[in-house]
């Protein structure tokens, strides 16, 4: 280790471990300068550590700056050491000098940038800060810095160091001054300073990008950028112009214009004027198309049906007007669904025109602008058109006739079906039952109640037949159906009632007993 003292006679102190046999010289151009061996540590400090401190001087002058000192192990004859460490003398140089440079333009809310150079040995610490006119201070930090050796105007080596600080500038900075130092170890320090004097209002830059709130794909438009309350122009306001074409992109996707603002060698921010805050772009994609259809009902109706449909529905059709080409009134169009428009009208001169042609427009607007119109035309010949509608009628009456009979011929299936499934063809109890045998008891004739009430009718044969029909045996013994009444009777014939046959008795029922009762119809004989 070396440890140097910048004088004309310097001091070396080497610290080893191999005795006595260190020696030191200065490296010059022309030659080596032995160094003097002045001492060594003592025997107790070499036994307690193991290290032996020597002690040599040199004498150099103001040209020895920068040359090596080297120290070695002594070998048997000059030339033969060898070198164990080597350093260069160097002159404690003080910075005397700082370059401080500052931003030209100065602009309120914007950047401005502080740099500062020194040359010294060993390196500058930099330090600059802003004093304003109240009183305050403020420390600027330092942003960016470079080290690197050099040499000065004495052929001397030192460390040049640059720094850079970077700061918003302030309206309170106004009036006050940036002060900046370079330190350098003992030496007093080297202070250089900026008055800020004059510092600028920044730009108020706008874009117009017109009236107007749609654009078209294909259209040019201008662009007019104004910058006013330029302090450092000391102008009102200056603008520019700029041509604009509206491309298909910008019809699709979102976009953004940038203008660049330069003031004396000063960048602004670009000013954005993005798509959400610009006038809508439509192109061919959102134009909707026209279908117009023309039908000649009866008695000189006429019905005009238009039809929109869109490839993007975000300009819809806001109005459809119609118009028989030869008349000068226009058709009342009503819109009967998000896409179709329809209306009927009556022709005076319907039936001596042999054609009739109908043009339609749509309208697509964007804030009350007009930006898509579509046009389209439908003819119609009127003798065509009502033979036509005339086999149309033939066959919707054709066919609402075939519907008719279909469902005519469905209810009498179904009547029948009902009426059929009353009457039950025989089963080999109901055999059983023509017996007259009731749950096992021998048959028991049936008398008509009319016979026990008109003695006259007592008197009438009558006779009865074997058909018999099941009847509810809950009505023990009884049975109304509306014309006839029967009983049960424990002998003597069975009679008739001079009224008609009744109608069928019901279908079969069972008993409590699971029997069946066998009823006579009874007929005038």
């Amino acid at each position: 280790m070396v440890r140097r003292k910048v004088q004309s006679r310097i001091s070396l102190f080497i610290d080893s471990c191999i005795g006595n046999r260190i020696v030191c010289w200065l490296l010059r151009s022309e030659g080596r300068l032995s160094a003097v061996h002045i001492a060594s540590s003592t025997g107790n400090q070499l036994q307690q550590t193991g290290v032996r401190t020597a002690k040599f001087e040199l004498v150099i002058g103001e040209g020895d700056h920068d040359s090596v000192a080297q120290c070695a192990l002594a070998g048997d004859s000059p030339g033969t050491e060898t070198v164990l460490l080597e350093e260069p003398l160097l002159w404690e140089v003080p910075a005397r000098t700082l370059n401080l440079s500052v931003s030209q333009i100065l602009i309120i809310g914007f950047e401005a940038v502080v740099s500062l150079t020194s040359e010294s040995f060993p390196e500058a610490r930099h330090r600059c800060s802003i004093n304003r006119s109240r009183g305050s201070h403020r420390n600027l930090s330092i942003t960016r810095q470079k080290i690197s050796r050099a040499i000065d105007l004495r052929n001397r080596a030192v460390i040049r160091v640059q720094s850079e600080f970077r700061f918003t500038l302030e309206a309170a900075d106004l009036g006050g001054e940036i002060v900046c130092s370079g330190e350098v170890v003992s030496n007093p320090s080297v202070t250089e300073k900026f008055p800020l004097l004059r510092i600028s209002e920044p730009c108020q830059t706008t874009a117009d990008l017109g009236e107007r709130r749609h654009w078209q794909v294909g259209e040019a438009w201008w662009i007019v950028v104004t910058s006013k309350n330029c302090s450092i122009w000391n102008v009102g306001s200056f603008s520019s112009t700029h041509a604009l074409l509206v491309n298909e992109a910008m019809s699709q996707n979102r976009w953004k214009i940038l203008c660049s603002i330069n003031q004396s060698a000063f960048a602004y921010p670009d000013l954005e004027v993005r798509s959400a805050s610009a006038p809508a772009v439509f192109g061919a994609a959102h134009k909707a198309s026209l279908n117009v259809l023309v039908e000649h009902l009866c008695s000189n109706t006429l019905k005009v049906q238009a039809r929109v449909k869109y490839r993007h529905y975000t300009l819809p059709v806001t109005n459809v007007t119609c118009q028989i080409v030869g008349s000068s009134e226009d058709l009342t169009m009503q819109q009967t669904s998000r896409d179709t428009w329809s209306a009927l009208t009556t022709w005076s001169d319907l039936g001596s025109q042999p054609n009739l042609l109908v043009r339609c427009m749509a309208l697509q607007l964007y804030f009350g602008e007009l930006v898509f119109k579509t046009t389209a035309e439908a003819s119609v010949t009127a003798e065509r058109c009502f033979c036509a509608n005339k086999k149309k009628l033939i066959h919707y009456a054709m066919t609402a006739a075939a519907a008719q009979l279909f469902i005519i011929v469905c209810v009498a299936v179904i009547t029948w079906k009902l009426a059929s499934s009353r009457i039950r063809r025989p089963t080999a109890r109901d055999q059983t039952a023509r017996t007259g045998r009731f749950a096992g008891q021998p048959a028991v004739p049936l008398q008509p109640l009319a016979a026990k009430k008109d003695a006259a009718a007592a008197n009438t044969a009558a006779t009865c037949d074997s058909e018999p029909y099941d009847v509810p045996t809950s009505d023990r013994g009884t049975a109304n159906d509306s014309a006839w009444v029967y009983e049960r009777a424990s002998g003597g014939s069975a009679c008739s009632s001079s009224q008609a046959a009744p109608p069928l008795p019901p279908s079969r029922y069972g008993d409590e007993d699971g029997g069946y009762i066998n009823w006579k119809k009874l007929r005038q004989s």
